[in-house]
């Protein structure tokens, strides 16, 4: 008995090990073409995307949502196409006007998140985006919005 409880201690701990480095990078959609001559496929599905997605730490594929939030509470998904890279999408979506992108990925329970501001011209905001360990609160959400927002909102 005493080394069936060894044995499932062990294993949760392997687990927890590796979900404490499960998380997502944002990039440039660029960052999603592989090294080298990409081809017409990869161009192709890199025109009109906003941004680069990429998991890591996680052994399985990761389940990622995206969501794209508006002024005035309207709300759509945003599509995230696998790239040729392993690991690596782009998303597509979005209005030509300043809106937040909320990502949240999921690796087998263990979340991790992304708040990515987008500003009228369609382009991320690198230094104003938030990598979060967890998936976005609504408390999260909100005050991001707010500060893309200008504080008015």
């Amino acid at each position: 008995m005493e080394l069936v409880r060894i044995a499932v201690l062990s294993l949760a701990a392997c687990g927890l090990a590796a979900a404490a480095d499960f998380g997502i990078d944002i990039g440039s959609p660029v960052a999603a073409a592989p090294i080298g001559d990409p081809g017409a496929a990869t161009v192709s599905k890199l025109k009109g995307a906003v941004f680069s997605v990429r998991t890591h730490g996680c052994s399985v594929d990761s389940k990622l949502t995206a969501l794209a939030k508006y002024a005035g509470g309207a709300e759509y998904p945003l599509s995230l196409i696998p790239s040729p890279s392993p690991k690596i999408f782009v998303a597509t979506g979005g209005r030509r006007e300043t809106w937040l992108a909320v990502i949240t990925a999921d690796c087998m329970g263990t979340k991790a998140g992304a708040l990515v501001p987008i500003d009228a011209q369609g382009l991320y905001q690198r230094d104003a985006m938030k990598l979060l360990p967890h998936a976005p609160t609504t408390a999260e959400v909100d005050e991001a919005f707010k500060k893309l927002q200008g504080g008015s909102k």
